[in-house]
């Protein structure tokens, strides 16, 4: 964990990677991303930090609202989630990063996995 970049740490935790530690460590990429996507799954949301809710929260304005940054940063203001655009645009940036590394969203934030979604909305493990 010392080795880890800052972001990276707060990932780490955000997605309580330490669960599946051993796996990921000498996973491929494409494995790391499949261990990853099935442990946000199987976990509780209540123990997986603000990452997973910024994937979820660009997913649904991109789905509801419209695509793009500047659609997710006037809906996150508008509604109040935050009052700051530099924290807006934090959460774009993660949700949307972590979302395409993740293979759940695309480029501009729209969901290119609906069955995930699905089985996260639903609990299904």
């Amino acid at each position: 964990m010392n080795e880890l970049k800052q972001w990276e740490k707060s990932s780490y935790r955000a997605y309580n990677l330490e669960k599946i530690q051993s796996s990921i460590m000498g996973a491929s990429e494409e494995e790391r991303i499949e261990l990853i996507r099935k442990h946000i799954l199987s976990v509780d949301p209540n123990d997986l930090g603000g990452c997973c809710i910024d994937i979820y929260l660009v997913a649904y304005v991109a789905e509801t609202y419209g695509i793009g940054k500047k659609v997710f940063i006037d809906y996150v203001l508008k509604r109040g989630i935050t009052e700051k655009e530099g924290s807006a645009q934090a959460i774009w940036q993660v949700g949307k990063g972590d979302g395409v590394y993740l293979k759940i969203l695309n480029e501009d934030g729209s969901i290119k996995d609906w069955n995930f979604i699905a089985a996260w909305i639903k609990g299904v493990k």
